[in-house]
């Protein structure tokens, strides 16, 4: 079994592999199958039976940034070791982390409804935006909890795949 721990901005999320076909995140059994390689860093994923596009860009040292259907999040993954030498590094003072996500267009499309204002409080899985796209209505949702930075779109805008639509602020952790 491989213990590595996921830094998703900000928060940390411990993940464990056993062989290649069990996944444990944060002590719950995910079911993951890749479907194809749609380019060199986008992927087409199920992840509990829910079809997902997946793009990452690697920075080196274990840092990423990963698009997961026009989510944007910093992601640090580190083994035990790494992680004990980073909790040495912040308890000197030295490195922080903004806590911020970027919501960007999964896709190009029109933008139907901003489910949100600049300043509100959002929880996981509040709808955020909808933007369609093929003559579809696609919902995208808050993957964390936080406020509402900036909404840089308005309804009836027509967007391009990976434009910024909204910036929201992790809530502070405790």
């Amino acid at each position: 079994m491989e213990n590595i721990i996921i830094k998703i901005d900000g928060h940390e999320v411990p993940v464990s592999f056993e062989g290649s076909d069990k996944i444990i995140v944060n002590g719950k059994e995910v079911d993951v199958e890749m479907f194809k390689r749609i380019g060199d860093n986008v992927f087409s994923f199920a992840v509990n039976h829910k079809l997902c596009t997946v793009e990452y860009a690697y920075e080196g040292a274990g840092e990423c940034s990963l698009t997961l259907d026009g989510m944007s999040f910093a992601i640090d993954v580190k083994d035990e070791t790494q992680k004990l030498l980073g909790q040495f590094i912040a308890a000197s003072g030295v490195g922080s982390s903004n806590g911020a996500s970027k919501i960007k267009a999964p896709m190009p499309g029109i933008i139907v409804k901003i489910g949100v204002t600049e300043g509100q409080e959002v929880q996981p899985g509040d709808d955020l935006i909808i933007i369609e796209a093929m003559k579809m209505e696609n919902s995208l949702k808050a993957e964390i909890g936080g406020t509402v930075k900036k909404i840089l779109v308005n309804e009836g805008e027509a967007v391009e795949k990976n434009k910024l639509m909204i910036e929201l602020e992790a809530e502070a952790e405790e």
